[in-house]
């Protein structure tokens, strides 16, 4: 029996693909990491941008009389633009049936009607440029944000439905 002996070993392996593969993935989360920065201050960015035009949209100082801190006033077609929405895309969303939202976050126990409002934004902005909703917000529960009536107006202000 000679010339047999026991078959030799393999050589182990460096190791050094689990490196590459652990680099690789490392890589990859930091990439996805700074996408999702990045898309977070784009939305930022745009709520912000959305919200300054409807603080200063005709009509929302003229809330500030009913109690209205802030008064906004929302062009949703303007705000799906921003938002990079199509028309098509924005007219499934919930709140599209009217063009405008008239929005009054009361700061006080007295807040008004959505009719006051609806009068008070139809003062400032005879002719919108289509239906338009309004709605009243109040803190009376804990601190949180209560909706008090949320109604939908033709643009001549003639009552459409209540959104409630």
């Amino acid at each position: 029996m000679v010339g047999q002996g026991y078959p030799q070993q393999p050589q182990p392996k460096k190791g050094k693909g689990c490196w590459i593969a652990a680099a690789i993935v490392g890589v990859l989360l930091l990439v996805l990491g700074a996408g999702a920065v990045f898309f977070c201050v784009a939305l930022m960015k745009k709520g912000r941008e959305i919200a300054e035009q409807g603080r200063n949209a005709p009509g929302a100082k003229e809330l500030e009389t009913l109690g209205c801190m802030p008064g906004l006033v929302l062009d949703l077609q303007a705000t799906a633009g921003i938002m990079g929405m199509s028309d098509a895309a924005a007219s499934g969303l919930p709140w599209s049936e009217g063009r405008y939202i008239v929005s009054c976050t009361a700061s006080s126990s007295e807040a008004p009607t959505c009719e006051e409002v609806k009068d008070v934004y139809l003062a400032a902005v005879p002719s919108p440029g289509g239906r338009f909703v309004t709605q009243v917000t109040a803190g009376r529960n804990q601190g949180r944000q209560v909706t008090l009536c949320k109604k939908l107006y033709e643009a001549s202000g003639v009552f459409v439905k209540d959104l409630r």
